[in-house]
């Protein structure tokens, strides 16, 4: 069981310098909620807190991707020709489709996917993955059932194994990895306190 007074105290000393806004505790409120009503073990919220502290700069505010994809290709026009090589067009400008939520959900392909999972039309409105319960649904589900690289948080957090640094994996390869086991650590004890 998660004592949140114990969790916010300890957090509000080890990761947000003294001092949590309103919108932290809200925010981190719905991403536990959806991951409590989802089951998942707290190692596992551990590590999708850690996530978000990360991916969000620190703030747990679902964010647009800085840039806004412009040096990715979601984020520029695709070529409209046939043939080898040649990128397949969307019926809608790709640019729409840059990062945006706890941890950026990009491309039209994957707005769909999530969208369907969820029951919300993300393609056709992008930006209600800003919205934080539907940031969270995205990030939790996402995590869980590996939607952003096929890798799950089951894998590297079970009976058998806790791997903070290996499932970086599930998010962005092995960029930070490092870094955000610590927060994990942060994370996990405060869950646990």
């Amino acid at each position: 069981m998660i004592v949140r007074a114990n969790f916010f105290a300890s957090v509000r000393a080890t990761l947000f310098g003294g001092t949590l806004s309103q919108e932290h505790v809200t925010n981190i409120e719905g991403i536990l909620d959806c991951a409590l009503e989802q089951n998942v073990p707290v190692q596992q919220i551990a590590y999708i807190l850690a996530t978000t502290y990360h991916e969000t700069a620190h703030t747990m505010r679902p964010l647009k991707e800085y840039g806004l994809g412009k040096n990715y290709d979601y984020g520029k026009m695709l070529d409209m020709g046939k043939g080898p090589g040649r990128r397949v067009a969307y019926t809608q400008p790709p640019q729409l489709y840059y990062g945006r939520g706890y941890v950026q959900l990009t491309w039209l392909t994957n707005y769909l996917g999530a969208g369907k999972r969820l029951g919300i039309d993300l393609a056709g409105n992008p930006d209600e993955a800003l919205k934080p319960d539907v940031a969270a649904k995205i990030l939790v589900h996402g995590m869980v059932q590996g939607w952003f690289t096929g890798r799950k948080l089951s894998s590297y957090f079970n009976p058998l194994t806790a791997n903070p640094v290996e499932a970086r994996r599930i998010v962005n390869g092995t960029d930070k990895a490092a870094l955000i086991a610590g927060y994990h650590a942060k994370f996990l004890f405060a869950l646990t306190c």
